[in-house]
């Protein structure tokens, strides 16, 4: 029964690119984030050990619904349970939504339409963005997206094919998703969330940790395959991958920032505080408006290498 999965991510992938996001449908992490702002509010005032009862409850309640709707699913039709299989899947895949995002941003600065472009790119990015200049939102766009290779395409993946493998697709990218947007919510190093994010940041950090490294040589192949400058690339990613507090950011953006030989990184504010960061290939070129479509380049193609390699395992493991 498994062995349909070789067929159902890759087409569950194909529409994600083609369609993006399934707006106007029932999306599990609109639920999801509904859920979390219940549970939150529910708890009351923020601690640690607060924190870690809704990292539990979410995850239980996420996870143990969708599979208890596939089971009934399941005893219904098979044709019914694949093809939620293959919605869900696809819905779980941020890709196609980022791509979106990126034309949309890149067009708006293409126009000078600074207002639109600063709007947009509050909508990718938790960082003040009303008082950026153009460069500042081009940086933000190429960083948070080349995080997001890893966080909405490669680390959901990578968890999709090991879930496929055990049997279970949907409840390993399910858990995934629904960790990272945890730690989208509430995993934050500033207050109101400093404690109650803090079991879901370091958990987030835990999932991502093997992606954020396996991942990051996908977006190196990607850059090969693309022309784009590889030894650059393979040097700033041995300096600069471990530049970040987060042990896993830096490593697809150092890989990027190399590849597309330009400097990212620096201050940015969150919740009217400065965070400071440090820079990713300092002595690169800065950015370019076309940065953001390269950037998003890396992303699809670095998909699709991890999509064919995870198909040949499934292939041969079921």
């Amino acid at each position: 029964m498994n062995s349909y999965f070789v067929l159902i991510i890759p087409i569950a992938l194909i529409i994600d690119l083609l369609v993006g996001d399934p707006f106007g449908m029932v999306h599990p992490i609109v639920l999801v984030g509904k859920l979390i702002s219940f549970i939150r509010k529910k708890l009351g005032k923020p601690n640690k050990i607060k924190g870690f009862i809704l990292l539990f409850l979410v995850l239980f309640i996420s996870i143990g619904s969708a599979n208890l709707l596939l089971i009934i699913t399941s005893k219904i039709s098979m044709s019914i349970y694949y093809g939620l299989c293959l919605y869900f899947i696809y819905a779980l895949m941020a890709t196609g939504c980022m791509g979106t995002e990126c034309k949309r941003i890149q067009g708006y600065l293409e126009l000078s339409d600074i207002d639109n472009a600063r709007k947009y790119t509050g909508y990718l990015v938790s960082r003040d963005t009303s008082i950026m200049e153009e460069k500042d939102l081009i940086r933000s766009v190429v960083e948070t997206t080349s995080e997001n290779t890893i966080d909405g395409a490669l680390a959901p993946l990578f968890y999709c094919i090991i879930g496929a493998i055990l049997g279970y697709p949907v409840e390993f990218i399910l858990g995934y998703k629904v960790i990272n947007t945890l730690d989208s919510m509430v995993g934050y190093i500033t207050e109101p969330y400093k404690e109650i994010g803090y079991a879901s940041a370091k958990l987030d950090d835990i999932v991502n940790f093997i992606p954020a490294r396996i991942g990051s040589i996908f977006m190196f192949l990607a850059g090969i395959v693309f022309g784009y400058d590889y030894k650059q690339g393979f040097n700033t990613f041995l300096k600069d991958r471990k530049k970040h507090k987060s042990p896993n950011s830096a490593h697809p953006e150092s890989v990027v920032a190399g590849l597309l030989n330009i400097k990212i990184g620096g201050n940015d504010v969150y919740f009217d505080k400065v965070v400071e960061k440090p820079y990713i290939n300092e002595m690169g070129n800065k950015v370019q408006l076309d940065d953001i479509r390269k950037t998003y380049k890396i992303m699809v193609g670095s998909e699709m290498i991890l999509a064919l390699i995870g198909i040949i395992i499934m292939g041969v493991l079921i």
